[in-house]
């Protein structure tokens, strides 16, 4: 048995990396977009707004309800447009990182593909991959070989079952 063990991380860390990325970097981007500091103190403003409305009869007192009510209605329209703000920019950040993290990895795979497209990542016996041994090892022409092509597939199809698994076990889309 005989294991490229150079070739066979690469394309395992690759491929992992590949089938990780949009989840790396939607964590990534919530840290960086966080919410700002103005926008939580905005956010305890309404919340005191709320409980001392809360405590006032608005029949009673309703030129200070309504004056309440303004100034609620007034930094719940300034909390929304911060967050539209940071939205939009965490928008134009993630499809950007996200359409070259693509980039990068599906070039990377192609060049691995390309230059080591004859050689055998693992080559195990022959009696182990018995009737699709020529599939298997193609276009690799040893017999009992792995090809990097299936590889490839191999785990690039394992890791994206293991990121989704991942991915819907979190809660994140």
């Amino acid at each position: 048995m005989y294991v490229n063990t150079s070739l066979f991380f690469v394309i395992t860390i690759g491929t992992v990396l590949s089938s990780f990325s949009q989840l790396i970097i939607k964590y990534a981007l919530s840290y960086i977009f966080r919410e700002s500091d103005r926008a939580a103190e905005i956010r305890k403003e309404i919340v005191g707004i709320r409980t001392e409305m809360s405590q006032i009869s608005m029949i009673d007192e309703f030129a200070r309800h309504a004056r309440l009510q303004r100034k609620l209605i007034k930094m719940q329209d300034e909390l929304k447009g911060e967050k539209m703000a940071i939205n939009g920019t965490r928008l134009k950040f993630k499809v950007m990182i996200s359409a070259g993290a693509t980039l990068m990895t599906s070039a990377f795979m192609l060049l691995i593909l390309y230059l080591y497209r004859s050689e055998a990542v693992v080559i195990l016996p022959e009696s182990w991959l018995s009737p699709f041994s020529s599939i298997i090892s193609w276009p690799a022409q040893e017999t009992g070989a792995v090809s990097v092509l299936t590889w490839v597939a191999i785990c690039g199809s394992v890791s994206r079952l293991l990121a989704a698994k991942f991915s819907d076990s979190t809660g994140q889309s």
